[in-house]
């Protein structure tokens, strides 16, 4: 996730490691989970916005791509 949200660096390695390895399934949550939660929850919608982002942009280079290619198969057949 820090690759997308830089941000993230600011948890620590220890508290990363302590949640990621807690047993989610035991209730009560205590708060430190939740607001472990939540804040994983918070940075994944933005992951998801950056990589439609980029996903948009490779689909508009392959749109180009293939517009550039069929120009040139038109002219080229269409040779006068």
């Amino acid at each position: 996730m820090a690759l997308y949200c830089p941000e993230l660096n600011h948890t620590s390695q220890e508290g990363k490691k302590l949640h990621q390895g807690a047993n989610w399934t035991k209730r009560p949550l205590t708060q430190d989970m939740m607001d472990y939660a939540a804040c994983d929850t918070y940075f994944l919608l933005q992951i998801l916005c950056k990589q439609l982002q980029a996903t948009k942009a490779k689909a508009n280079q392959i749109d180009d791509y293939f517009n550039e290619l069929n120009l040139k198969i038109s002219e080229s057949v269409y040779k006068t």
